[in-house]
């Protein structure tokens, strides 16, 4: 079970699903932390769906930063071969 967002508690790469009032009803909006920037997603009606995209989001992040980070190394600056 992931948990809701709580400043006080983060490290990196934990993600959780905030329980959110929505009328009479609760929705689930996913969270990841990369470990300097908290990222939101969309919300979802059943917790199981936004846990569920909370390990998605957490996944596409990681693979966002690595690509970064992959293209950051593969540029040389003028002058080097």
């Amino acid at each position: 079970m992931l948990y809701p967002y709580r400043s006080i508690d983060l490290y990196d790469h934990k993600c959780g699903v905030n329980p959110i009032a929505h009328g009479y009803l609760l929705k689930f909006q996913p969270w990841y932390y990369d470990g300097k920037v908290v990222w939101w997603d969309k919300s979802y009606e059943l917790r199981s769906e936004a846990e569920k995209a909370a390990e998605e989001l957490r996944e596409k992040i990681s693979e966002y930063k690595i690509l970064r980070g992959s293209e950051k190394n593969s540029v040389r600056p003028e002058g080097e071969a």
